[in-house]
C-alpha cells in the first residue's frame, strides 16, 4: 500500500487514509467494521474503535460503520461542521469542556468532562459564533 497519510488501530482490525482521501481496511470483519466494498471517500480522517469504524469527510461530515450496537454507527442528522473524530473503546478522559458531542446509546448529547465512554464515537463541531 501507498500513499498512506494516517493509520488508526481497533482491537482487531485497522483502517489507512491514503492521500486520495480513499480508506482501506484489515484484520476482523465480523461486524462490518473493515467494509471491504464501499468504503468512504473524500475522507481527511479516521478512527477505529471496538468493533466500528469512523471517517471524517472534507466536506465536514461523518460516516461511521460496523457494529451499531448502542447507536455507535448512527451519525445524527445535525452532525454537521465536524473538525475532529475519536472511537475509543473503554477510556477515561480529563478534558477541558468545549463543543464535544458523543453518539451511542442512540442518543446525541453533550458530553461533560471528566467522562468515560464505554464504545462510543466522539466528534468535534466548530463553534458557532
Amino acid at each position: 500500500m501507498s500513499n498512506v497519510t494516517a493509520i488508526a488501530c481497533g482491537t482487531y482490525h485497522d483502517l489507512a487514509l491514503k492521500s486520495d482521501g480513499t480508506v482501506a481496511g484489515w484484520g476482523d470483519n465480523t461486524y462490518g467494521q473493515v467494509m471491504t466494498n464501499n468504503m468512504p471517500t473524500n475522507a481527511v480522517a479516521i478512527a477505529c474503535g471496538l468493533n466500528h469504524s469512523l471517517a471524517l469527510r472534507a466536506d465536514d461530515t461523518m460516516v461511521a460503520w460496523g457494529d451499531s450496537s448502542y447507536g455507535k454507527t448512527t451519525v445524527p442528522a445535525n452532525a454537521t461542521n465536524i473538525i475532529a473524530i475519536a472511537a475509543v473503546t473503554i477510556i477515561a478522559s480529563p478534558c477541558a469542556p468545549t463543543a464535544r458531542w458523543s453518539i451511542g446509546s442512540n442518543q446525541l448529547q453533550p458530553v461533560s468532562y471528566p467522562a468515560r465512554f464505554e464504545q462510543h464515537c466522539g466528534y468535534f463541531r466548530r463553534r458557532q459564533s
